[in-house]
């Protein structure tokens, strides 16, 4: 942990007097890594990359790690690109310090506690549980979180999950509280960025999935700044190893509601709305990676391929 707290005295940024991006329609390039940036080395090849963007977790927020620092660590990365932190609004997360000892986990048969713990990650990802996102107790605890998001440094956020407002349990839940759940999320993301700026009139918000918000809620467009689609044409496997087949090259449907040709539909469209696009795909083969890149910038979207483990840069 030491090497890691004097990372500015160790490390020399290679790519020194390249101009940061305002906001992010300067944005070139990205990347995005959410583990093992405790070692060191990671952050080191983190900094020395090339990118314009990226996205990192707030490792203080996770149980254990609350002596990081954060500050720091975004105060060097950001010298020469935007820097957002990894902000999950649609899941509550067990690791992280904000998970109350009283707490009860969800379950596939049954709620948790608090009353907005719904029910288990439908994708397999362990200690993630979805929430109902509307509920006043969870959109505090977020708020709140965005006032630590800007004194650490961060130039934003980047949501994930926001497809939750799409998923059945969701919905019912929402249904049964009488909540419309895509305006609820759409309006989740206005406050969030509302509160970010509060302090920092350039708080950058980027949500993750769920582009068809923004025909339902035409004014999203003007509440978020950056839409990733993930995956576009490669997809990985929950919780595997870096270099496990699994975690990649699983080939997206090229016609239907989830396909290739819907997802480049929906960034173009959300692209003429005035909204910076990128896209995520998951992929080991060399062609695949190729391929994925040539499909995102057909859209004029920005790539980041990688692999679904998220955990160092491919």
């Amino acid at each position: 942990m030491r090497a890691v707290l004097s990372l500015g005295i160790a490390l020399m940024a290679s790519c020194a007097g390249r101009a940061r991006p305002a906001d992010l329609r300067d944005v070139r390039s990205w990347a995005i890594q959410l583990q093992r940036l405790e070692r060191s080395a990671s952050l080191a090849r983190l900094e020395r990359s090339p990118y314009d963007m990226l996205v990192i977790d707030r490792v203080h927020t996770v149980r254990g790690l609350e002596q990081y620092d954060t500050t720091s660590v975004v105060k060097r990365l950001r010298s020469t690109r935007i820097c957002l932190a990894y902000f999950n609004v649609g899941q509550a997360e067990n690791y992280r310090s904000y998970w109350g000892e009283d707490w009860k986990e969800p379950t596939a048969e049954a709620p948790g506690s608090p009353a907005f713990l719904l029910t288990i990650d439908p994708e397999g990802w362990a200690g993630d549980f979805p929430v109902a996102f509307w509920n006043p107790q969870w959109r505090a605890m977020l708020l709140e979180q965005i006032d630590d998001v800007v004194a650490r440094g961060f130039d934003g956020i980047y949501c994930d999950w926001v497809l939750g407002y799409e998923f059945p349990k969701v919905v019912a839940a929402a249904r049964q509280a009488g909540v419309e759940p895509g305006r609820a999320m759409a309006e989740l993301l206005r406050d969030l960025r509302k509160r970010g700026r509060r302090t920092n009139p350039r708080f950058q918000v980027v949500m993750q999935n769920g582009g068809a918000l923004f025909r339902e809620v035409p004014k999203l467009a003007q509440w978020v700044d950056g839409y990733v689609q993930e995956p576009v044409s490669f997809a990985g496997q929950a919780g595997v190893a870096w270099d496990d087949p699994g975690g990649a090259d699983a080939a997206i449907p090229a016609e239907g509601d989830w396909s290739t040709k819907t997802m480049l539909a929906d960034l173009r469209f959300i692209r003429s709305k005035g909204v910076t696009t990128f896209t995520l795909d998951y992929c080991i083969d060399p062609g695949n990676a190729a391929l994925a890149r040539e499909r995102a910038r057909s859209v004029r979207a920005l790539p980041f391929v990688t692999r679904a483990i998220l955990d160092r840069l491919p």
